[in-house]
């Protein structure tokens, strides 16, 4: 008589009695919409029933594929039952929840080498797929690996889709970094024509995340041109972001020049805004007060700058501008004292 091996808890997971008490894995549990944890079992799998979500995309480095040739596959695959008439049927299909490289490396042995080792594999089997739950385990697999971003927004593409309500907060007390996890969902939160492109991986991490640094405006524009079919280029963002930074200068020039409007009418000086030189050659014994007042409003707007992507360019020149109105006070003040001392 064979004794049936009882099914396992995920290994994310802890066992028994404390796992139900568990409120980490009871939130998770609420998120995922799933009152029980697929049961799981470990057993040999034919890596023809084995699908990998987007395995174009899924690109192990010749080092890795190497070391799987040589020593195998040492921790199982986690796979879980999609079709078939049971979960352990011989005609069963099974999704792929962690370990898409391990599975990319051992079919390209088997394929492009013939490698007869790997026509079937040990996996770590769930009776049932859960696609909630799959999506945010395949993130906890893909946490620490910076290639696999393209794999992280596609799923979290998934749980937006599928409406989770899952917070940043939520997914740092699951061990996320929170840094990289937001950017990852600023991705995700692109609209649909960007996100193609991106998820289908014709798009950089670099330019997926100038592209979330894009105003509302501008954001729209490139999705109407991704909308009609125009590739999104590297090209073509940053002239975008430019277009916006142009925007921000016309913007922070208006709001200089009313304010230089408004010390003159206060001050007497002259109402159309200097140029730089212009600026640093106010004439010290008569306009000291003026230099001053101009000095204390540049000193007010530069924070301005510093919490504005836009306006970056604009607080270099802010902050040397303020430098050399310092320079010219500083100046005004030596001349005065000099003047004094020269009368005694």
């Amino acid at each position: 008589m064979t004794m049936r091996i009882p099914p396992k808890q995920p290994a994310l997971f802890q066992e028994g009695e404390i796992a139900a008490l568990d409120p980490k894995l009871a939130r998770l549990m609420q998120i995922c919409g799933i009152e029980l944890l697929p049961p799981v079992h470990t057993r040999q799998v034919a890596l023809s029933q084995i699908v990998v979500p987007g395995e174009a995309l899924v690109k192990p480095s010749a080092r890795f594929t190497r070391s799987i040739e040589l020593v195998g596959i040492r921790q199982p695959p986690s796979i879980a039952f999609e079709s078939g008439s049971a979960w352990d049927g011989p005609d069963a299909s099974y999704v792929v929840v962690m370990g898409r490289r391990r599975i990319a490396s051992a079919r390209h042995l088997m394929t492009a080498r013939d490698d007869a080792r790997f026509q079937t594999i040990k996996c770590e089997v769930y009776e049932w797929n859960a696609p909630r739950l799959n999506a945010f385990l395949g993130l906890v697999e893909n946490e620490q690996r910076a290639a696999s971003w393209v794999a992280d927004v596609i799923r979290l593409r998934q749980l937006i889709r599928e409406g989770v309500a899952m917070t940043l907060d939520d997914l740092k007390v699951y061990g996320f970094h929170a840094k990289t996890i937001k950017g990852r969902l600023d991705i995700a939160l692109l609209p649909n024509a960007l996100l193609d492109q991106i998820c289908a991986g014709t798009v950089s991490l670099e330019v997926a995340m100038q592209i979330t640094r894009l105003k509302e405006a501008e954001r729209e524009r490139l999705d109407a041109l991704a909308q009609d079919g125009e590739a999104i280029t590297p090209e073509l963002v940053k002239s975008l972001l430019r277009r916006q930074v142009n925007q921000g200068l016309i913007s922070v020039q208006g709001t200089v020049s009313q304010m230089w409007t408004t010390l003159a009418t206060e001050n007497q000086v002259p109402s159309s805004l200097p140029s730089f030189s212009q600026a640093t050659q106010i004439p010290v014994a008569t306009e000291s007060s003026s230099v001053a007042t101009v000095l204390t409003l540049l000193k007010q707007f530069e924070p301005q700058t510093q919490s504005n992507a836009a306006l970056q360019r604009v607080g270099m020149l802010t902050r040397v501008l303020i430098k050399e109105l310092e320079i010219v006070l500083c100046t005004d003040s030596l001349t005065t004292q000099e003047g004094e001392t020269s009368h005694v």
